[in-house]
This record gives structure tokens, sequence and C-alpha cells, in this order.
């Protein structure tokens, strides 16, 4: 991989990551809340992926929209 390469995929994820973490700002605010504390404790762990956030904030989406408690 070259220098231009690994530059441009970092860009990308950046630019990916935050439209990931918009999409967690429009969540109402106890499905943020959930999705902030789960994140925290994700990165506790160590290196992860972060794609693993669009799947939670998925599942979080379909919990608002069909009116679900946050437990």
């Amino acid at each position: 991989m070259g220098l231009f390469e690994k530059i441009n995929g970092q860009l990308n994820e950046k630019k990916e990551y935050k439209e990931m973490m918009k999409r967690a700002e429009a969540l109402p605010k106890d499905y943020f809340h959930a999705f902030k504390a789960i994140q925290s404790y994700v990165f506790t762990i160590g290196t992860v992926n972060w794609h693993l956030f669009d799947e939670i904030i998925d599942i979080l989406e379909i919990g608002a929209t069909e009116d679900k408690p946050v437990k």
C-alpha cells in the first residue's frame, strides 16, 4: 500500500466515523446515552473495529422507531 492510498484510506475512515457519529447524535436522548455507554465500555477493551458501532446504531434506531424503552 502506497502512501497516497494509506492517507486516502484514513481520510475515508474518518469521514465514515463522523457520519456514524451524526447518526448517533440524531438518536433520542436516552438512546444516545445508551450508545455512549456502550461505546465507552467497548473502548475500554482496547482496539476494536469501530464499524461495530454502525450495527449498534441500527439496533438503537429500530428500538427508537418502535418506541421501546432503553434499560
